[in-house]
């Protein structure tokens, strides 16, 4: 790693936002991770793969990868799956490693209202490592020469095991074709509330998060995949007193899916608008977004926008006309 103060600056601003979950900007294909009530869902795929980088200039590379793996199981009434997270920050000064599993259970409530409500485990590893860091205590104030090459902060791991839990509502529409369906879910993460990896004696406090989406039929043909559907999507998060909000919608026009949305807290500190187009194949789906991170204008930003790419491969489609 290339020695740099600004890398020192940004892991400063990093390591108070350490106990932060994850997000990203595609939503449709960020389920799992957003609520275990989808393990198991129709309308997930069966495995996702998704890369978003994100490098403001100066700071180094952000880079975050995750592969997702689901199935439902009909002898189980439900669904399993696995989840592998890797986060790293300023050129890898801060690593963060995430595997979970998921289970949900599906409970028929009516011919067309299912419920599937799930627990999540989650392991979690992270790394500090400040060996290559250049710190302002090195200097000699004088001749601004390292005099100490001993970084002022050491390196250090820690883990932790969590326990999160979620569920969906979804109401399939059998009658009226102006819509197909809803989906409301509801997810809480850090149930046990384990230890920060700053300060030994703080909990990470409980996130809850709330999402919704409704595919509605702007153009209705003889197939769902060759309709065109409008899919308003909804995305919120409480945690520590802090608000996220993210919302938008799907235009998808038979192989072809591009969406627009804004991300913002509650005190509209920032506005980052993300846009995202993808192509949908016979069993898989590709998609690309940009987070333009321009708009930050109550703030003094240092991001230079991010790039993210998601690869869905169904290996079992269930059902007629499924996406």
């Amino acid at each position: 790693m290339k020695k740099s103060l600004p890398i020192l600056i940004f892991l400063l601003i990093a390591l108070e936002s350490l106990s932060q979950d994850v997000s990203f900007s595609h939503l449709n294909h960020s389920k799992l991770h957003i609520n275990p009530g989808f393990a198991g869902s129709d309308k997930a795929s069966d495995v996702v793969l998704t890369h978003r980088n994100f490098s403001p200039a100066g700071f180094g590379n952000y880079m975050t990868y995750r592969a997702s793996i689901n199935q439902y199981f009909e002898w189980m009434n439900g669904g399993l799956a696995l989840e592998f997270m890797r986060d790293d920050q300023g050129k890898g000064a801060i690593s963060r490693t995430y595997l979970s599993g998921m289970y949900a259970y599906k409970l028929q409530l009516k011919n067309n209202l299912v419920m599937q409500p799930a627990l999540q485990v989650k392991y979690a590893f992270y790394s500090l490592n400040t060996s290559e860091l250049v710190f302002p205590a090195m200097f000699d104030p004088s001749s601004w020469q390292i005099t100490d090459p001993s970084p002022p902060i050491a390196g250090r791991n820690d883990q932790y095991l969590e326990f999160n839990t979620g569920f969906i509502l979804v109401h399939r529409n059998e009658y009226l074709r102006t819509y197909r369906d809803w989906t409301l879910g509801l997810s809480v993460r850090h149930i046990n509330r384990p230890l920060s990896f700053l300060e030994a004696e703080t909990r990470i406090p409980r996130q809850w998060i709330l999402y919704f989406d409704m595919e509605i039929f702007l153009r209705q043909l003889e197939t769902y995949r060759s309709s065109t559907v409008l899919t308003p999507t909804l995305y919120y998060s409480y945690h520590d007193n802090e608000s996220l909000f993210h919302y938008g919608a799907y235009l998808r026009y038979k192989n072809i899916r591009v969406g627009a949305f804004l991300r913002h807290n509650l005190r509209l500190e920032y506005l980052t608008p993300a846009f995202q187009v993808g192509a949908a194949l016979e069993n898989f789906h590709i998609d690309y977004s940009y987070d333009a991170g321009f708009l930050n204008y109550k703030r003094t930003s240092v991001f230079s926008g991010a790039h993210e790419v998601t690869l869905s491969i169904n290996f079992s489609i269930r059902g007629r006309g499924r996406q």
